[in-house]
């Protein structure tokens, strides 16, 4: 078993192959040295990052503790110079969206759908036995590596409902970047009443990825902010995708994912 050393001299950078946050964030394809085996390193300018220090340092913490083969994992985390180094294994394919964005602008076939809804599914099923709701599942954070395994990331926006010890009914928290997951948030966390919400809501975004797979972009990405914060407009046109051309079996999917039915 390859052990990943928390020591910058370890690892060789070559190409980058992602970025965000202005550029505080970014992603290099690179080496570990002592094994050749390729990773994908994120390194995170923490004097210019936007995110809070113990926001990452609690992703850090809650990626370590999950192991599951359809969750993307954090090899080892150090910090070198000004920049927190993450060390993680290396998705040849990248993100779902940089798949259908350079090669399927229409929107991905219907088998290859439901294979990466398929393990997805299995990625939540795992978080939510653990009292994990993840909040932002999205295309981008849906990885595929060159064997074709489907690893689900982006859990900066998770949050555990166990507090305490004790395990929740329903949660109120608002996610500190709901403007970059806007798209993805369930009616149910968009509306915050007291109703709160559960694991459920992931099944919400779900739909939408299944919608964002099927036609090669998110479900009302064209709309002003406003609009799409409104859970009452989301909740009545999400039964609308994906489009015809797709089979009966996937829109009943999709629009099962609606309150309606996830609250049943």
């Amino acid at each position: 078993m390859v052990k990943y050393e928390p020591n910058w001299s370890h690892y060789t950078l070559y190409s980058l192959i992602g970025h965000g946050f202005c550029d505080a964030v970014t992603v290099y394809l690179a080496k570990h040295r002592p094994s050749g085996t390729n990773v994908a390193i994120k390194k995170i300018d923490l004097e210019n990052v936007f995110t809070d220090i113990a926001d990452l340092q609690k992703e850090i913490a809650l990626v370590q503790q999950l192991q599951h083969d359809k969750i993307l994992k954090f090899h080892t985390t150090f910090v070198y110079d000004h920049e927190l180094w993450i060390v993680m294994p290396f998705m040849a394919y990248g993100s779902c969206k940089d798949i259908f964005h350079a090669y399927f602008t229409s929107g991905l076939p219907e088998q290859a759908i439901a294979y990466i809804l398929r393990d997805t599914i299995k990625s939540l099923e795992y978080l939510h036995s653990r009292g994990i709701i993840h909040r932002a599942v999205k295309a981008s954070h849906v990885l595929i590596s060159a064997s074709g395994n489907v690893q689900l990331s982006g859990l900066h926006n998770a949050l555990s409902m166990i507090q305490s010890g004790k395990r929740l009914r329903r949660l109120h928290d608002y996610p500190a970047s709901a403007i970059n997951i806007l798209l993805w948030l369930s009616p149910e966390i968009l509306e915050q009443n007291m109703a709160g919400y559960d694991t459920r809501s992931d099944i919400y975004s779900i739909g939408i990825l299944a919608c964002e797979l099927a036609n090669g972009y998110a479900p009302f990405a064209d709309m002003p902010v406003t609009q799409v914060a409104s859970f009452q407009f989301i909740e009545s046109c999400i039964s609308k995708e994906p489009p015809q051309e797709y089979s009966r079996c996937l829109t009943w999917f999709t629009t099962s994912c609606n309150s309606s039915h996830r609250y049943q």
